[in-house]
């Protein structure tokens, strides 16, 4: 009688999905205006507002992981590197890392933070650049803010982008709830 190894991987399925990613919008058009950046990143923000109520983080924000389909919605995608963010399951995160969109804490894998990658894929949508990757800031933090690169964006949008980028964890934006009334401060 013969034998038979089965191995089971796990797989993940998503919805099929017309339209671009952000990063294909940005390769097109170089920057998206402050009003569209907004409406999509607002859906993204109230999104992670749930997931994160749910001690899920996503780990992998980023311009490529942003849907934006042909009837107007905005999805994000790859939940692949999304991992439980108890204390009892952020010791054995895997480190992933998105030079330019990951906070620099997440080079060691821990106190992991989606508030950022939200903060710095807005920032590369309005301003057309990539932020200088977190672990070069320690050595030499010169981020510019959007309004100092010239942006025209509302005081209050500029300042919550760059609260989110703030290289010290301590510093920054805790989570999408501030992040959001910080946008909303008028």
């Amino acid at each position: 009688m013969a034998k038979y190894n089965f191995e089971f991987k796990k797989k993940v399925v998503m919805e099929y999905l017309e339209g671009e990613t952000v990063k294909q919008r940005l390769q097109r058009e170089k920057t998206i205006p402050v009003i569209d950046a907004l409406n999509i990143i607002m859906p993204i923000v109230d999104a992670m507002e749930k997931i994160h109520a749910e001690n899920i983080i996503h780990r992998d924000i980023s311009p490529d992981n942003i849907i934006l389909t042909n009837d107007g919605r905005v999805k994000l995608i790859d939940f692949g590197a999304a991992k439980f963010s108890t204390t009892i399951h952020s010791k054995s995160l895997s480190v992933l890392v998105k030079p330019g969109f990951a906070a620099e804490e997440q080079y060691s894998g821990r106190n992991i933070v989606d508030v950022y990658s939200i903060a710095a894929t807005f920032y590369n949508m309005v301003t057309g650049v990539v932020p200088k990757d977190s672990m070069e800031r320690a050595v030499k933090d010169d981020l510019k803010s959007p309004a100092k690169l010239g942006v025209n964006i509302p005081k209050n949008i500029d300042i919550a982008i760059m609260n989110a980028l703030n290289r010290q964890f301590t510093d920054r934006t805790r989570d999408c709830t501030a992040f959001k009334r910080e946008i909303n401060d008028l």
